[in-house]
């Protein structure tokens, strides 16, 4: 079963004062299964690292060694138009209180009706709301 995964759960791998058990399950959860990630989740990413190398939170090596676990997992990345994001995913967003960052996560699962994991609480909480499941690795 694919799932969506959101930044927060992967950059909880790259940093390891951010670590926690559900991030970790997911992690192994992956294996033979497919992860869904909406475009910006791959600048959202290689920022954060990026930001975190600059400020000595993490070392290069370590950016290193992350970005080459981050890439041998099989996470397939999807498109939106600008237009779908400008109405769409903006008007969930102003209606669910979150960045259409965030929303840009639930709408790719409710387009393709699948499970979030994330480690938002606001992003979980608007899950929820509109009936999209947390992705339970246990049930992956």
């Amino acid at each position: 079963m694919d799932f969506v995964l959101d930044a927060s759960i992967a950059l909880s791998w790259c940093f390891p004062d951010e670590s926690n058990a559900y991030a970790d399950r997911v992690l192994d959860a992956i294996g033979p299964m497919s992860v869904v990630v909406p475009s910006i989740w791959v600048y959202e990413i290689a920022n954060a690292m990026l930001v975190a190398q600059r400020r000595g939170r993490i070392t290069e090596d370590h950016r290193n060694k992350v970005t080459n676990m981050l890439n041998t997992l099989p996470i397939q990345t999807r498109d939106v138009t600008l237009s779908h994001t400008l109405t769409a995913i903006s008007a969930q967003a102003k209606a669910l209180d979150l960045t259409v960052y965030d929303a840009a996560y639930l709408d790719l699962a409710v387009a393709i009706g699948k499970p979030l994991a994330t480690a938002d609480r606001r992003l979980r909480e608007a899950a929820n709301r509109v009936g999209v499941a947390e992705f339970s690795p246990e049930n992956g």
